[in-house]
């Protein structure tokens, strides 16, 4: 993605391959922000961006803010996923974690 703000709750649905990985990437060098001011995310744990189920799938480079209404919205969940990595992002003003990691094998959070 390039530079910009984006008011958006993210929840991709593919899975890649271990030959083929599925990647959302800020462009290198530009400020990519996923802004939730304007977003009223489900009560529970949901998060602005929600990696659920999938597999051989990246996440890199974001910076997510305003995560929220409720007291369990997070900037990125990850959950029940295998072969994840998350790195590179930035947080803040999420109501819960930054990012949270529930279920699944194989997830790496790294350099956030």
């Amino acid at each position: 993605m390039h530079a910009g703000s984006y008011a958006e709750h993210v929840v991709p649905t593919v899975s890649g391959t271990e030959a083929a990985p599925i990647e959302l990437a800020a462009a290198p060098g530009e400020d990519v922000v996923l802004d939730g001011r304007d977003v009223e995310l489900p009560p529970e744990e949901h998060g602005l961006v929600e990696i659920t189920k999938l597999s051989w799938f990246r996440m890199t480079g974001f910076r997510i803010e305003n995560a929220g209404p409720h007291p369990d919205n997070a900037g990125i969940l990850v959950t029940d996923s295998e072969h994840v990595v998350i790195a590179g992002n930035r947080t803040r003003d999420t109501r819960s974690s930054g990012i949270g990691v529930w279920g699944g094998s194989d997830v790496t959070v790294a350099d956030n």
